[in-house]
């Protein structure tokens, strides 16, 4: 559930645009630096930052539903790998002004798992990468592991 200190924050974060400017920089950064095939899953990081939060990209050869670890290897990370959406950061700060960190990495966590989700839904994805059958997943660095599709 969302504490009600920070509800109307999180409210207002615009999933709509988030989910466009994924996919803008997604499209860019599979044409300039598409992963290799033997590439298995995507997972899309969040990372702390100075100022908030960042979601970033990296792929693995290897998938394991049971061993979350897989995540840890990167096989994939092309320059641009960092998505540079400040609505994240945006919104973390705002929760941190209201509450406290647990509760600004859940807010920020939960943004990012509803864009993606949607992004992953809505977006030509497959076609981008050549009809290829992709593991994706999202979380923070260092904590749970949340798998998208």
């Amino acid at each position: 559930t969302i504490d009600p200190e920070f509800a109307s924050t999180f409210s207002s974060f615009d999933f709509r645009a988030v989910t466009k400017q994924m996919h803008g920089w997604f499209v860019k950064l599979i044409q300039d630096a598409p992963p290799p095939g033997s590439i298995r899953a995507l997972h899309f990081g969040m990372c702390e930052i100075i100022d908030g939060c960042e979601l970033y990209v990296a792929g693995s050869n290897v998938f394991d539903v049971e061993d979350p670890e897989w995540a840890c290897r990167t096989d994939w990370a092309p320059e641009g790998r960092y998505a540079k959406i400040d609505a994240f950061s945006d919104l973390w700060s705002a929760v941190m002004d209201k509450t406290d960190e647990d509760d600004a990495w859940q807010a920020a966590l939960a943004a990012a798992i509803v864009s993606l989700s949607e992004f992953l839904r809505l977006s030509d994805i497959r076609i981008l990468l050549k009809h290829r059958e992709l593991k994706f997943s999202t979380g923070f660095d260092d904590g749970d592991l949340y798998i998208l599709k």
